[in-house]
């Protein structure tokens, strides 16, 4: 479903096809997520799956593993600004949703969280075209 759009945007950004060892692969996804008792989101997993090994998850902003996931206040944490004042999650509702709105927390007590305008699949390629290009899109052109 999201895996052709990683793919051929991976391939936009990058200049060069996802490789076998970039991902997880849909397994080990699911193994990490049964240890850990976790759903996840569609977009989510697949991503983790193709990707979730690639070097670009923490050349600038880091991807966690999912074994690093993490709960703050009512959102699963996923991924963090590199000087640590952002974070980006998933609201504990959406969990389910197979591609959910991020939302973003402002370090601070408490976090302070706003809904971006992405969706999941959005966001993620848009954090990548982000550390490689320095160019921000907009939710349309993700």
């Amino acid at each position: 479903m999201f895996k052709t759009y990683y793919s051929r945007r991976m391939t936009e950004i990058l200049g060069t096809e996802p490789s076998a060892s970039d991902g997880l692969g849909e397994e080990a996804v699911r193994r990490e997520l049964r240890k850990r008792k976790l759903t996840l989101p569609r977009a989510l997993v697949e991503y983790y799956a193709l990707a979730g090994n690639h070097p670009i998850n923490t050349q600038h902003n880091r991807l966690y593993s999912i074994a690093q996931l993490v709960w703050m206040d009512d959102r699963l944490v996923f991924m963090e600004e590199n000087q640590e004042v952002v974070y980006w999650g998933i609201a504990r509702d959406d969990l389910k949703t197979a591609n959910p709105i991020v939302w973003q927390g402002v370090n601070g007590t408490p976090l302070e969280w706003h809904a971006e305008d992405y969706r999941l699949h959005q966001f993620l390629m848009a954090a990548w075209n982000w550390a490689v290009h320095g160019i921000q899109e907009t939710p349309e052109r993700a």
